[in-house]
């Protein structure tokens, strides 16, 4: 309920019928905040929405929140998945998503028209500021999926017994492939170009490997599926 109390106040209200400055900087950051430590479920679904709609008027339009992409990266740094599950409150996965939910206007030119259109200089600083928490992610994430792939080729009942969690970050890693998929879907940020050998070693391991994988189990391998044609994309 308070979830989706929060969703039509800022459906309704967002940005002009908000009393002050103040009121929309707390606002916009107390959601970001909640968002990023809520249970899985419909509760993130409301707060992403929520989310997006900040985003849009105040990151693609406005361009006046200036403290989101560190409040983003220390989130993405401090999740359950880079420092241990008991160490952190906040979901790698929920992080994730709000970094999804930033990047996925710039999948599309933001001027069609223009004959050479440079990337925006809010994709740039979002790509500055995240690039490497989100690279350390991948590949955690995808030497998780490359060895648990290799485990039930190899011994499936020991793959099984060990895979409880697999699931749960081959669709983290599907999420993170869908990040990297808006921002050069477009454009190609030149803050990405240093990087950019990396990301394709990643992918390219995880599409030799690609024929190799199970996928008898729906449940078990559908993220593993996903993330494998997001690469191909």
């Amino acid at each position: 309920p308070a979830a989706a109390a929060l969703h039509n106040f800022v459906r309704n209200r967002w940005p002009n019928r908000l009393p002050s400055q103040q009121e929309r900087e707390s606002t916009r950051m107390a959601i970001l905040q909640a968002l990023v430590v809520a249970p899985q479920g419909p509760i993130v679904k409301l707060l992403a929405e929520s989310f997006r709609i900040i985003v849009t008027e105040d990151v693609t339009r406005a361009k006046c929140w200036p403290d989101l992409l560190p409040a983003l990266c220390q989130a993405m740094q401090e999740s359950n998945l880079m420092v241990g599950k008991e160490q952190s409150p906040v979901k790698t996965a929920n992080a994730l998503v709000a970094v999804h939910t930033l990047l996925k206007p710039y999948k599309y030119f933001q001027n069609p028209g223009s004959e050479k259109e440079a990337a925006p200089p809010e994709l740039e600083a979002i790509v500055k500021a995240l690039l490497e928490p989100l690279l350390g992610m991948l590949g955690i994430l995808a030497t998780g999926a490359l060895t648990a792939a290799a485990a039930e080729n190899g011994d499936p009942e020991n793959a099984r017994r060990d895979a409880a969690n697999q699931p749960g970050n081959d669709a983290l890693l599907h999420t993170l492939l869908k990040c990297f998929h808006h921002t050069v879907a477009a454009y190609m940020p030149t803050a990405m170009v240093p990087s950019l050998h990396r990301w394709l070693e990643v992918l390219t391991k995880i599409l030799e490997q690609a024929p190799t994988f199970r996928f008898e189990d729906e449940r078990v391998h559908a993220p593993r599926g996903k993330a494998v044609k997001r690469v191909i994309q």
